[in-house]
């Protein structure tokens, strides 16, 4: 059963900039180390973390939260894929979606050179258990 969904987009020069402040400071107050190092690995690094933004974004849109309630950014850990990504809560965000009964998060990030963008959708019912068809 749908328990949110979440959509962002975000162009990457934005975060080119952001990135290329001296102080680092949306850097490391938004990305875990995980997904900074990962970034680091990527031809184009900013491209990479803004598709992380735009799911974390997306993630606080479908929780119904935004960027309120003591939540912070680096309790949503991204791994983009070719595909699904990989989302992994914890910290205060854990406790809002436990709270709204969300057993899976399923992410679809997409980017072009221009812009990157991501959606969400939380599940109260594991997306693996659904079937299609009859049988």
């Amino acid at each position: 059963m749908l328990a949110g969904l979440g959509i962002d987009i975000l162009e990457v020069a934005r975060m080119e900039r952001e990135l290329s402040r001296p102080d680092h400071g949306m850097r490391d107050a938004v990305f875990t180390a995980d997904e900074v190092r990962a970034s680091e690995r990527e031809a184009d690094g900013a491209r990479y973390l803004a598709s992380c933004f735009t799911t974390k974004e997306a993630v606080l849109k479908a929780l119904g939260t935004g960027y309120t309630g003591g939540v912070s950014w680096r309790e949503i850990e991204v791994t983009p894929r070719r595909g699904r990504a990989k989302v992994e809560l914890t910290g205060r965000v854990l406790e809002v979606a436990e709270r709204l009964g969300v057993q899976s998060v399923l992410a679809s990030t997409s980017h072009s050179a221009r812009h990157a963008m991501s959606s969400v959708v939380l599940e109260t019912q594991d997306a693996s258990r659904h079937t299609t068809g009859a049988t």
